[in-house]
């Protein structure tokens, strides 16, 4: 097994645990509904965490084959995929040992932690990784594409909103958040294809 392949099936496991645990929950739900006040933007993040990891699984298939990387390009390339298994995790983590399940007061008290961590991960998909790239080339910063440029500018203004989800609880806010960043996450996709 080459280096690239065997990252590959590495962070491959990660993204694909993430993805089932997140299922796993969602079918916790289903088969306990009889004791679960569901809450519409709960359900919302939960099947957004599902889609996240699997858009970055599909990234995958165009990473460029590597025949060597050092341990910090080894780190740099896992820590992402850590990132979202940590918010899958979350999403569900401790409803299980509830009598009654309340969604509202579960988001409440993961949405600190679920939009920080959402936060840095968006930063480092884009901004980092663009970053990352460029000065490990050894060119300046002002040899970023534009494309990348307005990916990096979308993926700021995508990380202060998920910094104001972490810090406020509103939930006229956290409603419009959503769409907000369903079409600001449609736009980095559809300009990295």
């Amino acid at each position: 097994m080459s280096l690239s392949e065997h990252l590959l099936v590495y962070v491959s496991l990660i993204l694909g645990i993430a993805v089932a645990r997140n299922l796993a929950g969602l079918a916790h739900l289903m088969v306990y509904r009889d004791r679960v006040r569901f809450d519409g933007i709960f359900l919302a993040w939960g099947i957004f965490f599902f889609f996240v990891p699997a858009a970055d699984w599909w990234d995958l298939m165009h990473w460029p084959p590597f025949d060597y990387v050092y341990i910090w390009d080894y780190f740099w390339l896992l820590i992402r995929p850590m990132l979202l298994f940590l918010i899958c995790a979350l999403l569900f983590t401790g409803l299980s040992d509830q009598v009654e399940i309340d969604l509202r007061a579960h988001f409440e008290r993961l949405r600190p932690w679920m939009f920080s961590l959402g936060a840095v991960y968006t930063l480092l998909s884009v901004v980092g990784e663009n970053l990352y790239e460029t000065l490990r080339a050894g060119e300046p910063f002002s040899a970023i594409s534009d494309s990348a440029r307005i990916d990096m500018g979308t993926s700021i203004l995508i990380t202060v909103l998920l910094i104001a989800g972490a810090l406020t609880r509103n939930r006229v806010f956290h409603t419009l958040l959503f769409p907000v960043i369903i079409l600001l996450f449609a736009l980095l996709f559809i300009l990295g294809e």
